[in-house]
């Protein structure tokens, strides 16, 4: 891997369209040390027009090509998650760091196949769970470890949104290709956040529906126990156009309530319920992806590890993988 002598990564995208270019690529663009320096999708026409809409300095119809780029450092996989393993691996040997929407892959086997990849041709490897470095979340997490909550016995995530199947989007709704419905999409971000903020996760339970169609649940209630003997909840659709997305962290000295806290929201609201009284938790925006991919990047940079890596990707396959597991027996299923 070679970087600038000014510390810039230059990275390719693959899987250019859609959400990274509406949502990730705004953001990564505010990052002081992000260079896009070449996009791909494969219709090579719409590459052009999200290169120039992005300032992209290439552009590309095949992944092929954008990986026998020399300058660029690090790719974004940004595509439906059975192309995750491949597109990754293929990355690495090409030499590229990576840095790989969630979910991280469709098995653990998969996830470990790319985590020892990376090892054996010394890249990195780091997974989108942005909601880790929200900024309000990461406010909420160091007043849990400065034991302000006292001892936690509930955590509650909730994500819904809107995803009908007759929208540009059907690959969600094919298990072949997306691993699954709400939980392997949405739910995945509210299960890390659980583990994020409890612990250790050491069983889930879960309920789902499927209102829309008949391949993949639409509707999910995950409950969990948390291995210090808390329970959380994740709470997720894709049936809800009008929702407020919460975080609910309950402690025996105080609680936390984030509204519009999950999720693209810009002006999260956060509460502290303590002694009979509510309090707002004065919170400073800072994009979540802007500030997970300076995270990605300064850990190349610095030779360190990347703080939200392989492993806690291949730990969110786990427990997504003994949700479903715990949806077709109706028992609660250990995670290992």
């Amino acid at each position: 891997m070679k970087t600038n002598e000014n510390k810039y990564i230059r990275f390719g995208v693959i899987g250019a369209g859609g959400f990274a270019d509406k949502r990730a690529l705004p953001a990564f663009k505010k990052s002081e040390q992000f260079i896009l320096d070449a996009v791909m999708v494969r219709d090579r026409e719409r590459a052009k027009q999200i290169a120039t809409r992005h300032g992209a300095e290439k552009y590309y119809d095949t992944i092929e090509d954008l990986l026998h780029d020399d300058d660029i450092d690090a790719v974004y996989i940004c595509t439906p998650v059975y192309l995750h393993h491949s597109q990754t691996l293929d990355a690495i040997e090409a030499g590229k760091h990576v840095f790989c929407e969630k979910p991280m892959a469709l098995s653990e086997n998969e996830c470990q196949e790319m985590i020892d990849a990376a090892q054996m041709r010394n890249v990195k490897i780091g997974i989108n769970f942005q909601m880790r470095c929200h900024a309000g979340f990461t406010q909420l997490k160091s007043m849990i470890e400065d034991g302000q909550f006292g001892n936690i016995y509930l955590i509650r995530t909730q994500l819904h949104l809107s995803y009908p199947p007759d929208k540009n989007l059907q690959w969600r709704y094919q298990p072949d290709k997306s691993g699954g419905g709400v939980i392997m999409d949405v739910g995945s971000h509210c299960l890390d956040l659980l583990e994020f903020f409890g612990g250790n996760i050491s069983s889930v339970h879960c309920l789902t529906e499927k209102r829309q169609q008949n391949k993949v649940e639409d509707l999910a209630i995950t409950m969990v126990r948390f291995e210090n003997g808390a329970v959380g909840i994740s709470d997720n659709s894709f049936l809800t156009d009008d929702r407020v997305n919460i975080i609910e962290i309950y402690g025996d000295r105080m609680t936390v309530l984030g509204l519009n806290a999950i999720g693209p929201f810009e002006s999260p609201d956060f509460y502290v319920v303590k002694e009979g009284e509510t309090e707002p938790v004065p919170t400073k925006w800072v994009n979540p992806y802007t500030r997970i991919i300076d995270e990605f990047i300064q850990a190349i940079v610095d030779g360190e590890n990347i703080p939200v890596n392989g492993m806690i990707g291949k730990r969110n396959i786990q427990i997504i993988k003994a949700a479903y597991q715990s949806a077709q027996s109706g028992k609660f299923v250990n995670v290992c």
